[in-house]
């Protein structure tokens, strides 16, 4: 059109055609096919291109802007994320305060490992398939993520800080002696040979924990040298955490007159249950069933646990429903003809049944307060096995000792979002219903769509909806 306005020419290019219908103009494909009949070649219409306006240039057809748009749809995780963000909130701003540098690459690589339980080299992977990539731009390469963990790992003294704000000091507290990590990295120098608690003797690092038993969460790690379990460790590991309060609560492998002697001459609070064979265990008191001559029972889990104190720092523990328990065991297995187990032997070991000694330097703790502490031992331990299940945080293959203090970092803050998890389904009293795996599953339903330029969540089942609900943590 010769007399079509320039802006609306500007858009005209060879194989397409200006046309003005109905006062508006539009652009049209068009090419030429040859005409047998005419004997020359005849303009064909192919399609509509769009309309032209002074203001806004070529406005496509909508049917193709949707098709282009649907062409570009993305779908990201987002779900798990959300529940992290929702459960973890104080975290974040404590790791944003104390790590202004780096705490995005923080936070989405102990999002991948609790999440994902991904080692370093597939972050990359799942964090280009999460809505992390929209909310928080990182670099997770495996050359960005070397430097960023060395760093990291140079800087304690930071971490140390950001542990000591995260703990606060208001609560009783619970030293647990030392969990391992196998390596056989010759780079980490205080990968050393030792015994663990499955008493295997190889490489390993040893990991120290403090946890609170009011929010039954960690506050503290330390990593120490495989062959190291001293009390000099742990006292110092006090020391560092800042933490009033704590108390070690041992296994029964740790009770010694030695490793005693050296919790007092370091000024450490313990509860050390003793084994069975113990000589400072004496069970004359319970052979004759006469209730009277113990101190008197409390009762835990609707169960009656009987007590009396043996000595100024041994407490002895009855619980007749577990007695009930071992003793059944035991003669169940003399029927199944297992080595080792006999009527005689049962006769002796019958008073000891359903029985718990503990030694204890705390002069004002109360029976069940002891008993109570020790039981929170036992449950810590059984979140923490699922936690290093979950995580595979048992072997590392990590090349240098400041690489291993970043990774441990990185799995402590993976451990306090699964303690955040699971604290959430105790409190929704879901706990015999799902597990914190099982909540991750779930979240993961949750997804963001791209369309249209924006980002919209996807529909989850009214069920998932109504679990993150109850567990105060809407993913949606």
């Amino acid at each position: 059109m010769k007399d079509a306005p320039e802006w609306a020419k500007a858009h005209k290019v060879p194989g397409t055609e200006l046309r003005l219908l109905g006062g508006k103009y539009r652009l049209y494909k068009i090419t030429s096919k040859w005409n047998p009949e005419k004997k020359r070649s005849q303009k064909v219409t192919l399609n509509f291109l769009g309309t032209i306006t002074e203001q806004e240039g070529l406005i496509r057809p909508k049917v193709e802007q949707i098709k282009d748009s649907l062409s570009e749809i993305s779908v990201l995780e987002y779900g798990a994320h959300a529940l992290v963000d929702a459960l973890a909130a104080e975290i974040k701003a404590h790791l944003e305060r104390h790590f202004p540098k780096s705490w995005r690459q923080i936070w989405v690589a102990a999002q991948m490992r609790f999440i994902h339980q991904s080692p370093i080299k597939n972050w990359a992977y799942h964090y280009e398939r999460s809505y992390l990539t929209q909310s928080i731009p990182v670099q997770l390469n495996q050359k960005s993520c070397g430097v960023f963990l060395r760093k990291l790992g140079c800087d304690r003294d930071r971490i140390v800080r950001f542990l000591r704000e995260l703990s606060g000091n208001e609560d009783e507290h619970i030293l647990i002696d030392t969990t391992h990590v196998t390596s056989e990295s010759e780079k980490i120098d205080i990968t050393k040979k030792g015994y663990n608690s499955s008493l295997h003797f190889q490489s390993q690092i040893n990991l120290l924990y403090i946890f609170s038993a009011d929010k039954k969460a960690p506050l503290y790690y330390r990593m120490l040298p495989g062959n190291i379990r001293e009390i000099s460790a742990m006292r110092l590991s006090v020391e560092e955490s800042g933490l009033k309060n704590v108390t070690l609560i041992g296994d029964k492998g740790f009770y010694s007159k030695a490793n005693v002697e050296a919790l007092v001459a370091a000024k450490l609070r313990y509860i050390l249950p003793l084994r069975r064979n113990n000589s400072l265990v004496n069970y004359s008191l319970i052979e004759s069933g006469d209730k009277r001559k113990l101190d008197g029972h409390f009762l835990f889990n609707k169960r009656p646990i009987w007590h009396s104190k043996l000595s100024t720092d041994v407490t002895l523990f009855l619980d007749e429903h577990l007695k009930l328990q071992e003793s059944t065991d035991y003669l169940s297995r003399i029927h199944e003809g297992c080595d080792g187990y006999s009527t005689e032997e049962f006769h002796k070991r019958q008073h000891q049944f359903g029985t718990i000694a503990m030694s204890s330097n705390i002069p004002e703790i109360s029976p069940q307060d002891m008993y109570l502490k020790y039981k929170a031992r036992g449950a810590i331990e059984q979140a923490f096995d699922s936690y290093k299940n979950l995580l595979d945080a048992d072997t590392t293959y990590m090349h240098g000792t400041e690489q291993m203090e970043a990774w441990s970092f990185i799995n402590f803050l993976a451990l306090l979002f699964y303690y955040k998890a699971y604290n959430a389904l105790l409190s929704a009293n879901l706990l015999d219903k799902f597990s914190v795996r099982d909540l991750i599953l779930r979240a993961r339903e949750a997804k963001k769509l791209h369309i249209l330029g924006q980002w919209k969540p996807t529909e989850v089942s009214l069920k998932t909806r109504s679990l993150f609900d109850r567990v105060k943590a809407p993913i949606t």
